[in-house]
């Protein structure tokens, strides 16, 4: 009787790990006196750095890339001696453990294939034409054919066990989704006594590929426009609590906020945004988008959805000293302001930078801080320019620091300049703690935190994209189904203005999902009901027991949550995390000036009231929080997007 003999060559054992694209190696053999190679092959994707520069762009930032290396290691060879007895023949099975591992979060593929095309172990004495098959079904090792073989990879070797036919291309034998296992490298051949003694073999290549990686949640995103509504959903917060609200998304509960600066790849600045209580994603900085009328913004990038592309009618007004066109005043002007980088370095306090009349804006009206023909650095000593390079920007760890701010403001009572000095929180570079804040501080000089700077003023129409030219929410003031939005803004694609709406009769706002109103009620603000000690109050937030607030600053009253007789709420202050109100004031081109800078911040919605001069916005003052308060629409207000 003739013995079919089949050995494996032991090679050496170890973890390779990731050097470059590909990996080869000898790990076995099957023989009688010569050996059959097998060859491990270990493939991988490599994750490079890509510079995405845009046209007309002043920046280069690498793009995140999901870094998706794998690693492939092959325990003790298998091994096979097989004797042929009787004509069914004899069955030899042998496996290797098999260890695989991977960055990427949707675990990998192992791949099978023979590298020279052909299936059959072939015999390695040239004068001899006899071959071991490939099986060419799926059988178990009892159920194959005589003289044949076939392969598996599997979690457990048993006599159920399959095995498959031996591929010529590269396929697909083992997939998870898990970001490592153990698995078995198993093969099964079946000899019977035809097959003539001799050596025989084939080459074997195993292939390890990581699968794409899946961005989970807002924390992996570098640009702005990647983010989708399931990504913000998908969003965990520090707590970890993957508990989902009524509209699938993961509920952040307040102080588990996750933030994150963001670029907008239309211009390369960077904003900080940040998973809030009310499930959405919102920008907690003030968009600073210069718009540019010889130069088209593209669905691709903007909140484009009624049209493919926008060119905005006019440029963004880019000058430290306020400029204000003569149309500007009409109900459908397209203009925007830019007046320069500047950051609010006392977010609790409530102040007032006026500027005295001038020739070109007279107006008495309190607070006119900036007026035309003048900039904020000339009235605004809580306002500083932080363009030179010496200013780093940072994340805010507010109460670390006391800095005095000296200045001059207009007063409107005594109708004189006079020195003005503010202490307060200064924003200093992100530590662990003060320590560690004041040694970063050291290193790089001046540092801000970016969640307050200004950011620009837009018109209404302006903020939407020329897409609610004529909107009207006609009744909507009783019925909130006739509220209407405008189809497009000049957000980051991905991302939108907020919602807004009230009841005309009650003054309370509309619960809608993406509103100032639900974000509000997401941290515990109260709302004033029909039955106010001010009339005027309905639908707001307000502070009542004015003996009291005389006592200390109304803003910061406010700020703290103080909103009434015995009615405080803790930790609610919007200047500070998680919100950041930036209280950049507003322009009124009417009055031809910058007006309420440091005491005031009305954000556009995209919500058109029941008047055709009017549309909604999130008004916030000394003395009131309105969620959804009119303004006129030529006014030059801040805008803050939401992921959609």
């Amino acid at each position: 009787m003739r013995k079919i003999a089949t050995r494996t060559f032991q090679a050496s054992n170890h973890d390779p790990k990731l050097k470059s694209c590909s990996f080869d190696r000898t790990i076995g053999s099957i023989s009688s006196t010569l050996l059959l190679f097998l060859l491990l092959a270990l493939f991988c994707p490599v994750a490079t750095n890509v510079t995405n520069a845009k046209d007309g762009s002043d920046y280069n930032k690498p793009a995140w890339i999901p870094s998706n290396y794998v690693s492939l290691s092959l325990g003790s060879m298998p091994a096979m001696d097989i004797t042929p007895t009787g004509e069914g023949g004899s069955v030899g099975v042998s496996q290797a453990s098999l260890k695989v591992s991977t960055t990427s979060n949707t675990g990998y593929k192992l791949y099978v294939s023979t590298l020279d095309h052909t299936t059959a172990m072939t015999s390695t004495d040239t004068n001899q034409s006899a071959a071991i098959a490939s099986t060419n079904t799926i059988a178990t090792a009892s159920n194959l054919a005589p003289n044949t073989w076939g392969y598996t990879i599997t979690d457990a070797v048993s006599d159920s066990t399959t095995y498959s036919p031996m591929p010529t291309t590269s396929t697909v034998a083992y997939d998870t989704a898990q970001a490592s296992g153990e698995h078995y490298l198993s093969f099964a051949a079946k000899i019977d006594t035809s097959l003539p003694a001799g050596q025989y073999s084939n080459t074997v290549a195993i292939s390890a590929i990581a699968n794409p990686a899946v961005i989970t949640g807002m924390m992996e995103l570098t640009y702005m426009q990647d983010m989708t509504s399931s990504i913000c959903h998908d969003t965990v917060g520090y707590d970890q609590n993957y508990n989902r609200d009524s509209n699938g998304s993961y509920i952040i509960t307040p102080g588990s906020e996750v933030t994150k600066q963001l670029i907008d790849s239309r211009d390369g600045k960077e904003y900080w945004v940040a998973k809030l209580a009310d499930g959405n994603c919102w920008m907690t900085q003030n968009l600073a988008l210069d718009l540019n009328s010889s130069k088209a913004l593209t669905s691709s990038d903007t909140d484009l959805n009624s049209k493919s592309s926008w060119t905005p009618t006019n440029s963004t007004i880019v000058s430290e000293t306020l400029t204000i066109p003569t149309d500007a005043t009409n109900v459908n002007s397209t203009y925007s302001w830019d007046l320069g980088e500047y950051v609010l370095a006392t977010p609790t306090r409530g102040i007032s930078c006026s500027s005295a009349p001038n020739a070109a804006s007279d107006s008495l009206a309190d607070f006119n801080s900036v007026r035309l023909g003048q900039s904020v650095s000339e009235n605004c000593s809580d306002f500083v320019n932080v363009t030179r390079g010496i200013w780093r920007p940072t994340f805010n760890i507010h109460g670390t620091s006391k800095r005095n701010w000296n200045g001059v403001n207009y007063n409107p009572d005594t109708k004189k300049e006079e020195p003005y000095t503010a202490s307060d929180t200064l924003t200093i570079a992100q530590g662990s703690d003060a320590t560690e804040a004041y040694q970063l501080a050291a290193t790089v000089g001046n540092s801000y935190d970016a969640h307050y700077l200004l950011g620009n003023y837009y018109q209404w129409m302006t903020a939407t994209a020329e897409s609610a030219t004529g909107l009207v929410s006609d009744g909507a003031g009783e019925n909130p189904n006739l509220l209407k939005d405008a189809p497009d803004s000049i957000c980051p694609k991905g991302w939108r203005l907020p919602q807004s709406g009230k009841n005309n009769t009650t003054g309370l706002p509309y619960d809608r999902i993406y509103s100032f109103y639900q974000l509000l009620r997401a941290y515990n603000y109260p709302y004033n009901s029909v039955i106010t000690k001010d009339p005027s109050g309905i639908g707001g937030w307000y502070q009542v027991n004015v003996s009291y607030l005389n006592q200390m600053n109304v803003y910061t009253a406010i700020l703290n949550g103080i909103l009434g007789e015995d009615n405080r709420i803790a930790n609610q202050n919007l200047a500070f995390d998680p919100v950041y109100d930036a209280r950049m004031g507003f322009i009124d081109p009417s009055l031809a000036s910058a007006t309420y800078l440091g005491y005031t911040q009305h954000v556009w919605s995209a919500t058109a009231d029941t008047g055709i001069h009017t549309a909604l916005i999130l008004a916030f003052s000394n003395d009131s929080i309105y969620p959804s308060s009119a303004t006129n629409r030529n006014h030059g207000n801040s805008v803050r997007c939401l992921a959609k």
